[in-house]
């Protein structure tokens, strides 16, 4: 008898399952002329009893590759590595022949790949590719397990919009990084290069003009300036935009207790033409911190929650260590790891890293939780200078 994980996915003949028995192997083998492990055989990560060798040794006469999935080490290169696997076992799309089985230890795996090659095969029948959101509200009513996995469902997500959005079909956003050198605040731009739509991020009161001048000179309609939180180094330059910026709407989060135009919760969403940017609230610096989340998610915007090789000090401002840790872990280091990271200051002359840089190379955030709460209690920081001017003024807007 198969095992409980053993399940069909689609109408092409592909089953996805977890970890089998050698008396499984046995009774499935014979099934599938392909056959993709997904393991990483290193620790306990291991679907069959001992691990790939064992499943060339007993799928002889058949296909069989194997393409290590690691939660912790996700990527756009290890989609590209599952689809030339997928060729190699039934041929490529839309001519796939024979019976596919893709297997990990727990099906979860097995069943997000599953879905990528779904939606590949619809994007190719489809007079029009369905959207990725589309992909994935099908997969989460087919009970897909991958969606308890937060790491697996930004890959998938990212993996969509190769798939189905890929520069044929959407081009790439306009991004502008632009700094102030006073407090090393980085503010973006990105628009949309079609409609001309656009959104500042993290604009600052001294660089409005210079602001100002470049979506005039891009011929943008900038319809939001955007705050990642409550600053205490800088005036927003919100306020001023408003001024000079015709149907421009200041946002920010609600747990900033910040006055503006517009008020976000974590998980919503802030549309600029064809793209939008999900909010992820990244408490821990401040109690209202947001990162922001590109839809495709190849770009992070994250603020003071997650610096380059650093973080945002936890000192004041209902700041919280053990927070600001969970945080990141939680929200931010799940996304894939070519995401870029664009924090909003640095101060060594750095522009941007990435999620697997971060993880591996920050000196605070790499550690334990234990060890990042001692240490950022032991910064002995001095008092932000600007604080008793710039946040009052940034909790009612920079006014």
């Amino acid at each position: 008898m198969a095992p409980p994980s053993f399940k069909p996915f689609g109408d092409d003949g592909t089953y996805v399952a977890g970890a089998l028995s050698e008396a499984d192997i046995q009774e499935l083998v014979p099934r599938f002329s392909g056959w993709l492990y997904l393991c990483t055989d290193s620790g306990p990560d291991s679907g069959v009893p001992g691990g790939f060798p064992s499943i060339v040794k007993g799928h002889e006469g058949g296909k069989h590759v194997h393409v290590p999935v690691n939660h912790s080490d996700l990527d756009l290169a290890l989609t590209r590595r599952l689809f030339k696997a997928r060729a190699t076992l039934v041929g490529p799309a839309p001519s796939t022949t024979g019976p596919l089985f893709i297997t990990c230890r727990s099906n979860a795996r097995a069943g997000a790949v599953a879905l990528l090659y779904y939606a590949q095969d619809k994007k190719i029948e489809a007079a029009s590719a369905p959207s990725p959101e589309d992909i994935i509200e099908w997969g989460r009513k087919q009970g897909l397990s991958f969606f308890s996995n937060a790491a697996l469902v930004d890959w998938v997500m990212a993996s969509l919009y190769f798939i189905l959005k890929g520069p044929e079909e959407r081009p790439r956003p306009l991004f502008h990084q632009l700094f102030e050198p006073e407090s090393s605040t980085y503010t973006y731009l990105l628009a949309d290069p079609e409609s001309k739509e656009a959104i500042l991020i993290d604009p600052v009161d001294l660089m409005v003009e210079r602001d100002v001048k470049l979506v005039k000179e891009l011929g943008l309609t900038c319809l939001f300036g955007v705050n990642t939180h409550c600053h205490a180094d800088h005036v927003t330059g919100t306020h001023l935009l408003k001024q000079q910026i015709p149907g421009l709407k200041s946002v920010i989060a609600r747990t900033s207790e910040a006055k503006a135009d517009v008020l976000k919760e974590d998980k919503e969403k802030i549309r600029f033409g064809q793209y939008y940017l999900e909010f992820r609230a990244t408490p821990g610096h401040t109690s209202g911190c947001m990162s922001l989340v590109m839809d495709d998610r190849s770009m992070v915007f994250t603020g003071d929650a997650l610096l380059i090789r650093g973080c945002g000090r936890t000192d004041f401002q209902q700041g919280d260590a053990h927070m600001l840790f969970q945080s990141v872990h939680s929200r931010l280091f799940t996304l894939p790891g070519d995401c870029v990271v664009y924090p909003a200051h640095d101060y060594h002359g750095r522009m941007s890293s990435s999620i697997r840089e971060e993880k591996q190379h920050n000196p605070r955030l790499s550690k334990s939780e234990e060890e990042f709460v001692t240490l950022m209690k032991n910064l002995n920081l001095p008092y932000p200078k600007k604080i008793d001017e710039a946040l009052p003024r940034n909790l009612v807007c920079g006014c």
